[in-house]
């Protein structure tokens, strides 16, 4: 693989049909980690969406969908959507994009800001001219009211979603940017020379880094990647079908290869990485095939970085889960008090059409308890929305 392609594979700066890889199913929790927003399917409506579980009251609201609708008017595909909360923990910003068998412009993002009494009109933004590979193949970058979207390889869009102000930062480099744990702060990669990626932190109000690491030429791949806390270490997942080994940088020191245990018998893939509130563990998605046993097995495994154990915690065992990209649907959210993490497998039931109706659900994973005690509320299973294909 060559570097160029790489770097795109982790910026995501590539058409509609990688898109699908990575972007799917992720959950977000309100600033106070009270409410939690997830995907979710719409019966009546027969359309995926988005909707919000307040935590203490248990109960869930539906807040968007969205239906796509091909040439014969009907429903043949699951409408990608992604949704976080703003800063405020008032308003909450909904993204989409155009069905892969749109015919219409495929450059236009759109985005859907929305308060949940609510005292405020709908605000339908469009962003158009945008190489949209990126734009929520990760949780959006935003800071204050302002998200920031990679247009192309050398140019960043900043969208203010209350005023609809728009702003384009050029570059002289190849830099995409993510969400950064340091606040006012933006994440980003970039390719720096002919042979050379780089990651760090950036200003979003000057557009300068303030602090960089240089990485290995082979470290971005096909894989996911997240900063730690304080934003100094970053951590990559190995590329697919490779030995599950996570690859900790550090400022100052040599990569760390962080080996994820398994047995002889099994097959263990890893997906989505975070580190922990403290920063002393990873966390990552697993997707897991034990030989001589049917089905497979989702779920979230626990890894500290000082040699302790690690643990797993499966969500979803032993069920028909065929499409290739499974587990790249199934993205999870941290609670900012690190003490929760939430999974959506709405997605995953629509890219498999066997998954039983008792494993699609919101997953609340309590971090705190000794026991890893699991909460599930019921999604409707996906039915006559299409599928996702291979």
């Amino acid at each position: 693989m060559s570097l160029e392609r790489k770097r795109n594979a982790v910026v995501a700066a590539v058409g509609a049909g990688a898109l699908v890889v990575c972007i799917l199913a992720c959950t977000s929790f309100s600033p106070d980690d009270k409410k939690i927003l997830y995907p979710t399917f719409d019966p009546a409506t027969r359309s995926m969406g988005v909707a919000v579980y307040d935590r203490a009251a248990k109960t869930s609201e539906l807040l968007l969908v969205s239906r796509g609708l091909n040439e014969a008017g009907e429903a043949d595909t699951p409408m990608i959507m992604r949704a976080n909360w703003l800063p405020d923990g008032k308003r909450v910003a909904v993204t989409w994009l155009p069905l892969e068998e749109d015919k219409e412009d495929k450059s236009v993002v759109s985005f859907a800001v929305l308060t949940l009494e609510g005292k405020e009109p709908l605000r339908l933004l469009h962003l158009k001219g945008v190489e949209y590979g990126g734009v929520i193949s990760y949780p959006l970058p935003i800071v204050g009211n302002r998200v920031y979207v990679n247009s192309d390889s050398n140019t960043l869009t900043s969208l203010d979603l209350v005023t609809g102000q728009c702003r384009l930062h050029t570059n002289p480099e190849q830099l995409a940017v993510y969400v950064s744990p340091v606040p006012d702060r933006l994440g980003f990669l970039a390719k720096v020379g002919a042979d050379k990626l780089e990651c760090g932190l950036l200003n979003p109000a000057t557009m300068t880094k303030e602090w960089r690491m240089e990485l290995e030429e082979d470290t971005a791949c096909d894989c996911f990647f997240a900063f730690s806390p304080a934003g100094r270490k970053v951590v990559f997942t190995p590329e697919e079908n490779a030995e599950p080994v996570l690859k900790l940088y550090e400022e100052g020191k040599p990569p760390k290869p962080v080996p994820v245990p398994r047995a002889k018998e099994e097959e263990l893939a890893l997906g989505q990485v975070a580190f922990s509130k403290d920063g002393n563990a990873l966390l990552a998605a697993f997707r897991l095939k034990t030989e001589g046993r049917k089905g497979q097995s989702l779920g979230i495994v626990e890894v500290p970085l000082d040699g302790n154990p690690a643990r797993r915690t499966v969500l979803i065992k032993e069920a028909e889960l065929e499409h290739d990209q499974t587990l790249q649907f199934f993205q999870f959210g941290l609670s900012h008090d690190g003490k929760a993490l939430a999974v959506s497998s709405a997605y995953v039931a629509a890219a498999n059409p066997d998954l039983g109706a008792e494993d699609c659900a919101l997953f609340i994973l309590d971090l705190a308890d000794p026991n890893r005690k699991v909460t599930k509320v019921a999604i409707p299973r996906p039915f006559d929305c299409g599928r996702i294909g291979k």
